[in-house]
Protein backbone atom coordinates (compact mmCIF):
# COMPACT_ATOMS: atom_id res chain seq x y z
CA UNK A 1 0.00 0.00 0.00
CA UNK A 2 2.79 2.53 1.19
CA UNK A 3 4.73 1.85 -2.40
CA UNK A 4 1.69 2.61 -4.37
CA UNK A 5 0.90 5.26 -2.45
CA UNK A 6 4.51 7.08 -3.16
CA UNK A 7 3.98 5.66 -6.98
CA UNK A 8 0.59 7.53 -7.18
CA UNK A 9 2.44 11.05 -5.76
CA UNK A 10 5.31 10.36 -8.30
CA UNK A 11 2.74 10.35 -11.05
CA UNK A 12 0.92 13.56 -9.52
CA UNK A 13 3.56 15.33 -9.65
CA UNK A 14 4.66 14.38 -12.55
CA UNK A 15 1.48 15.63 -13.93
CA UNK A 16 1.77 18.82 -11.94
CA UNK A 17 5.28 19.29 -14.14
CA UNK A 18 4.11 18.79 -16.97
CA UNK A 19 1.15 21.35 -16.77
CA UNK A 20 2.22 23.86 -14.92
CA UNK A 21 6.61 23.12 -15.79
CA UNK A 22 8.97 25.08 -13.73
CA UNK A 23 11.65 27.44 -15.24
CA UNK A 24 15.36 27.87 -14.88
CA UNK A 25 15.80 31.75 -13.24
CA UNK A 26 18.89 32.01 -15.98
CA UNK A 27 17.20 30.92 -19.35
CA UNK A 28 13.75 30.36 -18.55
CA UNK A 29 13.44 27.20 -20.23
CA UNK A 30 11.18 24.49 -18.66
CA UNK A 31 13.45 22.29 -15.87
CA UNK A 32 13.37 18.07 -16.40
CA UNK A 33 13.45 16.44 -13.73
CA UNK A 34 16.16 16.19 -10.80
CA UNK A 35 17.02 20.28 -12.15
CA UNK A 36 16.18 22.60 -9.38
CA UNK A 37 15.92 26.35 -9.90
CA UNK A 38 18.64 25.97 -12.68
CA UNK A 39 19.05 23.77 -15.93
CA UNK A 40 22.08 22.00 -16.49
CA UNK A 41 23.41 24.30 -19.05
CA UNK A 42 22.93 27.54 -16.75
CA UNK A 43 24.33 25.32 -14.01
CA UNK A 44 27.45 24.56 -15.72
CA UNK A 45 27.81 27.96 -17.28
CA UNK A 46 27.47 29.75 -13.77
CA UNK A 47 30.01 32.78 -13.73
CA UNK A 48 32.39 32.19 -10.89
CA UNK A 49 34.20 34.60 -9.53
CA UNK A 50 37.77 32.60 -9.22
CA UNK A 51 38.18 32.30 -12.39
CA UNK A 52 41.23 34.42 -12.26
CA UNK A 53 43.44 33.54 -9.64
CA UNK A 54 44.01 37.39 -8.33
CA UNK A 55 40.14 38.59 -8.08
CA UNK A 56 39.56 37.36 -4.78
CA UNK A 57 42.91 38.52 -3.87
CA UNK A 58 41.95 41.84 -4.98
CA UNK A 59 39.08 42.00 -2.75
CA UNK A 60 40.81 41.10 0.18
CA UNK A 61 43.04 44.13 -0.66
CA UNK A 62 39.88 45.97 -0.58
CA UNK A 63 38.85 45.15 3.33
CA UNK A 64 42.71 45.01 4.49
CA UNK A 65 42.09 48.16 6.43
CA UNK A 66 39.84 45.79 8.93
CA UNK A 67 42.98 44.27 11.12
CA UNK A 68 40.84 41.18 12.07
CA UNK A 69 39.50 39.84 8.57
CA UNK A 70 41.53 37.63 7.39
CA UNK A 71 40.27 36.09 3.95
CA UNK A 72 37.34 37.11 1.53
CA UNK A 73 35.71 34.44 -0.72
CA UNK A 74 33.32 34.86 -3.24
CA UNK A 75 31.36 32.45 -5.07
CA UNK A 76 29.56 34.29 -8.53
CA UNK A 77 30.89 37.63 -10.65
CA UNK A 78 27.83 39.99 -10.79
CA UNK A 79 27.09 41.23 -14.36
CA UNK A 80 23.75 43.57 -15.52
CA UNK A 81 21.36 40.78 -17.04
CA UNK A 82 23.57 38.11 -16.52
CA UNK A 83 23.15 34.89 -15.08
CA UNK A 84 24.47 36.01 -11.35
CA UNK A 85 22.03 38.91 -10.99
CA UNK A 86 19.01 36.42 -12.65
CA UNK A 87 19.86 34.52 -9.25
CA UNK A 88 19.70 37.11 -6.82
CA UNK A 89 16.72 38.50 -8.71
CA UNK A 90 14.93 35.04 -8.04
CA UNK A 91 15.39 34.93 -4.34
CA UNK A 92 15.36 38.78 -3.37
CA UNK A 93 12.41 39.89 -5.16
CA UNK A 94 10.68 36.42 -6.25
CA UNK A 95 10.42 35.16 -2.99
CA UNK A 96 12.49 31.89 -3.86
CA UNK A 97 13.62 31.49 -0.43
CA UNK A 98 14.86 27.49 -1.21
CA UNK A 99 16.94 28.95 -4.45
CA UNK A 100 19.06 30.88 -1.52
CA UNK A 101 19.51 27.52 0.19
CA UNK A 102 20.16 26.01 -3.08
CA UNK A 103 23.36 28.69 -3.65
CA UNK A 104 24.38 28.39 -0.80
CA UNK A 105 24.88 24.33 -0.74
CA UNK A 106 26.61 24.50 -3.97
CA UNK A 107 29.19 27.42 -2.94
CA UNK A 108 29.79 25.59 0.50
CA UNK A 109 30.23 22.74 -2.29
CA UNK A 110 32.87 24.50 -3.76
CA UNK A 111 34.83 25.70 -0.64
CA UNK A 112 35.16 22.26 0.83
CA UNK A 113 36.41 21.13 -2.34
CA UNK A 114 39.01 23.64 -1.76
CA UNK A 115 39.95 22.74 1.46
CA UNK A 116 37.17 24.17 3.52
CA UNK A 117 37.32 27.01 5.65
CA UNK A 118 37.39 26.64 9.51
CA UNK A 119 35.47 28.79 12.05
CA UNK A 120 32.91 28.71 14.97
CA UNK A 121 30.07 30.64 13.84
CA UNK A 122 28.50 31.51 10.14
CA UNK A 123 26.96 35.00 11.41
CA UNK A 124 24.52 36.14 8.28
CA UNK A 125 24.01 40.20 7.56
CA UNK A 126 20.43 40.81 8.99
CA UNK A 127 18.10 42.37 7.46
CA UNK A 128 15.63 45.39 8.97
CA UNK A 129 12.41 42.90 10.69
CA UNK A 130 9.89 45.47 8.51
CA UNK A 131 12.06 44.13 5.50
CA UNK A 132 12.43 40.29 6.54
CA UNK A 133 8.60 40.49 7.08
CA UNK A 134 7.59 41.41 3.86
CA UNK A 135 9.89 39.45 2.45
CA UNK A 136 9.19 36.26 4.10
CA UNK A 137 13.12 35.37 4.69
CA UNK A 138 16.95 36.94 5.16
CA UNK A 139 18.17 35.86 1.96
CA UNK A 140 21.63 35.88 3.37
CA UNK A 141 20.49 33.40 6.48
CA UNK A 142 19.02 30.95 3.70
CA UNK A 143 22.29 30.73 1.96
CA UNK A 144 24.55 30.58 5.21
CA UNK A 145 21.63 27.74 5.65
CA UNK A 146 22.85 25.93 2.78
CA UNK A 147 26.63 26.74 3.72
CA UNK A 148 26.32 25.36 7.10
CA UNK A 149 25.09 21.91 5.59
CA UNK A 150 27.89 21.44 3.26
CA UNK A 151 30.71 22.96 6.03
CA UNK A 152 29.33 21.66 9.51
CA UNK A 153 29.75 24.89 10.73
CA UNK A 154 26.82 26.25 12.74
CA UNK A 155 24.69 29.38 12.41
CA UNK A 156 24.66 32.19 15.16
CA UNK A 157 22.39 35.25 14.08
CA UNK A 158 20.93 36.65 17.60
CA UNK A 159 23.87 38.61 17.97
CA UNK A 160 23.62 41.96 15.30
CA UNK A 161 20.42 43.20 14.93
CA UNK A 162 19.16 45.77 11.57
CA UNK A 163 17.76 48.79 13.31
CA UNK A 164 17.59 51.24 10.63
CA UNK A 165 15.75 50.70 7.65
CA UNK A 166 16.94 52.42 4.90
CA UNK A 167 15.79 52.97 1.03
CA UNK A 168 16.79 50.59 -1.36
CA UNK A 169 20.38 51.30 -2.71
CA UNK A 170 20.19 49.85 -5.49
CA UNK A 171 20.02 52.65 -7.88
CA UNK A 172 22.61 54.91 -5.16
CA UNK A 173 25.94 55.79 -5.42
CA UNK A 174 28.82 54.63 -3.33
CA UNK A 175 29.11 57.87 -1.20
CA UNK A 176 25.48 57.49 -0.47
CA UNK A 177 25.63 54.23 0.56
CA UNK A 178 28.51 54.47 2.64
CA UNK A 179 26.71 57.46 4.46
CA UNK A 180 23.39 54.84 4.74
CA UNK A 181 25.22 52.47 6.75
CA UNK A 182 25.78 55.08 9.95
CA UNK A 183 24.47 53.10 13.00
CA UNK A 184 22.49 50.61 10.97
CA UNK A 185 23.46 47.76 13.33
CA UNK A 186 23.89 46.89 16.99
CA UNK A 187 25.11 44.43 18.99
CA UNK A 188 23.24 42.08 20.83
CA UNK A 189 25.51 39.56 22.42
CA UNK A 190 29.10 40.03 21.26
CA UNK A 191 30.55 38.47 24.35
CA UNK A 192 29.19 35.19 22.91
CA UNK A 193 31.97 36.28 19.76
CA UNK A 194 34.83 36.39 22.19
CA UNK A 195 37.80 35.19 20.81
CA UNK A 196 35.90 33.12 18.47
CA UNK A 197 36.64 33.01 14.78
CA UNK A 198 33.53 33.44 12.40
CA UNK A 199 32.74 33.76 8.54
CA UNK A 200 30.10 36.74 7.76
CA UNK A 201 27.48 36.25 4.98
CA UNK A 202 26.09 38.41 2.55
CA UNK A 203 24.30 37.49 -0.46
CA UNK A 204 26.17 40.27 -2.51
CA UNK A 205 28.89 42.56 -2.31
CA UNK A 206 28.63 46.24 -4.36
CA UNK A 207 30.32 49.27 -2.00
CA UNK A 208 31.59 46.92 0.86
CA UNK A 209 29.88 49.24 3.12
CA UNK A 210 27.10 47.20 4.70
CA UNK A 211 30.03 44.07 5.36
CA UNK A 212 32.54 47.01 6.91
CA UNK A 213 29.63 48.24 9.22
CA UNK A 214 29.12 44.68 10.72
CA UNK A 215 32.74 43.53 10.96
CA UNK A 216 33.42 47.16 12.75
CA UNK A 217 30.60 46.13 14.89
CA UNK A 218 32.20 42.99 15.86
CA UNK A 219 36.07 42.98 15.02
CA UNK A 220 36.47 43.99 18.93
CA UNK A 221 35.17 41.12 20.14
CA UNK A 222 36.18 38.15 17.84
CA UNK A 223 39.09 36.53 16.63
CA UNK A 224 39.06 36.34 13.18
CA UNK A 225 36.65 37.48 10.72
CA UNK A 226 36.23 35.84 6.88
CA UNK A 227 34.11 37.23 4.80
CA UNK A 228 31.88 35.11 2.49
CA UNK A 229 29.36 36.54 -0.36
CA UNK A 230 27.87 34.94 -3.35
CA UNK A 231 28.12 37.47 -5.77
CA UNK A 232 29.98 40.83 -6.50
CA UNK A 233 31.09 42.97 -9.58
CA UNK A 234 34.58 42.16 -11.33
Amino acid sequence: MASLIHCLRIIWKDFVALIYPQCCVGCMTALVKNESFLCTRCFLNLPYFDASPDQNQRLSLFFSFLPKVVSVKVYLVLNKKGLAQAILYGFKYRGNKALAVLMGRHFGTSLVLKGGLKADYLIPIPLHSDKEQKRGFNQSREIARGLSEKMGIPIKDDVILRIKQDKSQSKQDRVARWQNQEEVYAGLKLDALKGKSVIVIDDVITTGATMVAVCELIGPKVREITILALATGK
